[in-house]
């Protein structure tokens, strides 16, 4: 997990990094409801989760959940898919700010994982697949309550799109991952390199302007 906060030597100040937090977790956001709508001919085939997914695996479980209830929220007001059913929508609403709990919960326990380890796509992956089905049977859920049916029949009925759903998930974390957390990584250590240069050089030249006076 990349650390947002002004300590650990990140030569950030406050106000630098919260501003950079408001405009990951839009950037985020703006990533996820894209997402969705470029897939959003594919049944059950979306983006939106492992946006979410790494937004809280490498930035922590308030930007994950943040991103994930703003994206959602939009998204289910404007869904090429229907209308804004309120038990529905507040059922993925509140799965999709779980993953990015859960992401953000997973990237701290495993702030010092290799992620060069090319086996590393098989855990995101096990996680997709997880958090995928958790997803499906929370909102099926919903539907039965929705529409007056049996959760079981609901649970049938969905059953060939929950298992598009999983296995697209499983495949979009274990591709995904990997590079998006490698690239955010190196991009992280630029900046602290080029933050910490931009330092090294004020502090050089300060005593050089003293001198001069």
């Amino acid at each position: 997990m990349i650390n947002l906060s002004n300590k650990g030597g990140e030569y950030l100040s406050p106000k630098s990094t919260m501003a950079i937090r408001v405009a990951l977790i839009a950037i985020l956001a703006a990533l996820a409801i894209g997402g969705n709508y470029v897939l959003s001919a594919l049944p059950n085939v979306e983006l939106s989760s492992v946006m979410v997914f790494l937004s809280g695996f490498l930035f922590g479980s308030i930007v994950g959940a943040l991103v994930g209830f703003i994206a959602m929220v939009i998204y289910q007001f404007w869904n090429p898919w229907g209308a804004f059913i309120p038990p529905i929508g507040l059922a993925v609403i509140g799965c999709t700010v779980f993953i990015g709990i859960v992401g953000g919960i997973l990237g701290k326990a495993l702030q010092r994982l290799d992620y060069s380890n090319n086996r590393w796509f098989l855990l995101p992956a096990l996680f997709g697949m997880l958090l995928t089905f958790f997803y499906d049977v929370v909102t099926n859920f919903a539907y039965s309550i929705s529409f007056g049916a049996p959760f079981s029949v609901t649970l049938l009925l969905g059953l060939p799109f929950t298992a598009i759903h999983v296995i697209s998930n499983a495949i979009l974390f274990g591709v995904l991952a990997q590079p998006v957390t490698r690239a955010v990584h190196q991009l992280q250590l630029n900046q602290l390199q080029t933050n910490k240069n931009s330092i090294i050089t004020q502090t050089r030249i300060q005593p050089l302007e003293n001198d001069e006076g």
